[in-house]
């Protein structure tokens, strides 16, 4: 294959990407309890065109959207219904599958009917997963087949990834429990182990687990701090609201919102509700005085709206449709300022070389530098500066500034107490490569940043700067085989952005190539999540 041929195949590949990623990015945006949300205010439409927007094909994906679409119709059984018969459908990982049956209670027999062949095709392709031990849980087969398939699972339990053996552990619990044989039961819960992170669905097939057999209030410490939602509406369902309350201390308005709707008959739901409303007004002034995050003020606004869906849809639903345009701006803010990038690539008026950021120049900058060197240069340890990798990042920002403006000299000293002695494993963190590898180009490092990117894969906003270097001075070999492979990892329009440089810098016609990439910016701007989505094999009832 020749350079230009492949320089061609990532072109075509980044323009067909951007308009489906612009939507992904979009749904990921509007997190995971949107679409519940929107069911809460009566917008079944909008709540299965956000489900539409997750791709089929990846870890968080469309039958997992459709899971919590079904959990959240709880009491609409059509509509449960139609969310679980799409989402086996499309399932395509056990933790698709795992996410459906976590919500699925297989009253419907068509379901559960759909459900069986799902499970049954993985069966004969991998012996057992997580799935079959939740399906399990689910479908309470004759005696002899339900043996037949716990030995397999034994069988195959030990040779699982630690997060597929969790699942499994937390279903055959349940399993062995109901079957009496508590020695088996004990077992499955001592190999559910929640020391480090899990995938999310491992954590809600823990915390189904818990629940049923009255244990989610002990092991709920244990959890991690994104599944306290989770934790909370199960126990909320379970009857044990203080429980609920205790897991997530302190007054909140998300807290607040979400126990006042789930328990609308509690004695203190009014004060729940009041609290929250009362609380409504502060939340930007807490988000301005640094007291809560962006994340946390979307959370308690999404919560409110789901709240007064119960009692006004019509303000509910505009407040919703208000809050997702927001979020729909400030993506299309991103593409604009990617836009005017390849625009003026393409009229010539503007280099692949990033601008020099002058705020390193400033006072405020060299105060900013400052604090970074303290704290960087004071932590005990490299474990520590893996965590705050973000000052290191700074650091050699900085360093690039200098260098860029001719005192190479201050650079190099400024990266030699960055590196505190351990240039190999600085180089290795991987928050900080964004600002070492521009660092190595400006001090004429190339070399050095290539044998870095050769060594394990980068992040895009640290490979791009190497490869629009490697091309400017002609290794248009090394740069390509670098950056197809980036490509086919972009996971968000945030990566694609990123590599805009480089997809440009191995181009034979660069203005050529950037009017594509225009083009690829206006299709993702014309795509509306209401309208592009419409893969149900039913639709679902209003």
């Amino acid at each position: 294959m020749t350079h230009e041929s492949t320089a061609e195949t990532c072109l075509e590949r980044w323009c067909d990407e951007l308009p489906g990623r612009a939507v992904i990015d979009y749904v990921h945006a509007l997190g995971w309890t949107f679409g519940e949300v929107a069911l809460a205010v009566g917008d079944v439409a909008l709540a299965r065109a956000w489900a539409g927007g997750f791709r089929v094909d990846s870890v968080f994906a469309r039958a997992t959207a459709l899971s919590r679409l079904a959990e959240a119709a709880r009491g609409r059984p059509e509509l449960v219904s139609a969310a679980l018969r799409e989402g086996y459908a499309c399932a395509t990982h056990e933790s698709h599958l795992v996410e459906l049956l976590l919500v699925d209670d297989f009253t419907d027999p068509a379901v559960a009917a759909v459900a069986r062949e799902r499970v049954y095709e993985r069966l004969g392709e991998f012996g057992g997963t997580a799935d079959l031990a939740w399906y399990l849980v689910r479908a309470r087969l004759p005696e002899a087949e339900e043996a037949a398939h716990l030995a397999t699972l034994a069988r195959v339990l030990p040779h699982r990834n630690e997060a597929s053996r969790c699942a499994m552990a937390a279903a055959l619990r349940i399993v062995h429990a109901r079957r009496g044989d508590l020695a088996a039961a004990e077992a499955a819960r001592q190999l559910v182990d929640l020391r480090g992170p899990l995938p999310l669905y491992v954590s809600r097939a823990v915390i189904a687990s818990a629940a049923a057999a009255g244990e989610l209030e002990a092991i709920a410490p244990e959890l991690d701090f994104f599944v306290r939602r989770d934790v909370l509406v199960a126990l909320v369902r379970s009857g044990d609201v203080e429980a609920a309350l205790a897991r997530w201390p302190g007054e909140s308005v998300a807290r607040d919102a979400l126990v006042a709707r789930l328990a609308p008959d509690h004695p203190r739901a009014a004060e729940w509700r009041a609290r929250a409303e009362a609380g409504a007004a502060e939340l930007d002034e807490q988000y301005a005085l640094g007291l809560i995050t962006s994340f946390e003020v979307y959370e308690a606004r999404l919560e409110l709206i789901a709240l007064r869906g119960a009692h006004d849809r019509s303000r509910a639903r505009a407040e919703l449709l208000t809050l997702a345009a927001s979020i729909a701006a400030d993506h299309a803010a991103v593409l604009q300022k990617e836009r005017q990038f390849l625009t003026d690539v393409q009229a010539g008026t503007r280099t692949l070389e990033p601008e020099i950021d002058e705020k390193w120049f400033t006072p405020r900058g060299e105060r900013a530098l400052a604090r970074a060197l303290d704290e960087w240069c004071a932590a005990p340890d490299m474990a520590t500066r893996f965590g705050i990798g973000r000052r290191g990042v700074r650091i050699f920002h900085a360093a690039t500034a200098f260098a860029r403006r001719g005192d190479v000299a201050r650079a190099e000293a400024l990266m030699e107490r960055a590196f505190v002695g351990e240039e190999a494993l600085v180089s290795l963190i991987e928050a900080v490569q964004p600002g070492l590898v521009p660092a190595y180009l400006a001090t004429d490092r190339i070399e050095t940043a290539l044998a870095l990117a050769q060594f394990a894969p980068m992040r895009s906003d640290a490979l791009a700067p190497l490869l629009v270097e490697l091309a400017e001075f002609g290794h248009l070999a090394e740069a390509l085989a670098l950056l197809e492979p980036a490509l086919e990892r972009a996971s968000g329009v945030g990566d694609l952005v990123n590599l805009a440089p480089a997809v440009l810098a191995v181009a034979d016609d660069r203005s050529a190539a950037a009017a594509e990439m225009v083009d690829a910016l206006d299709r993702a701007d014309a795509v509306r999540v209401h309208h592009a989505f419409t893969s149900f094999e039913a639709p679902f009832p209003a």
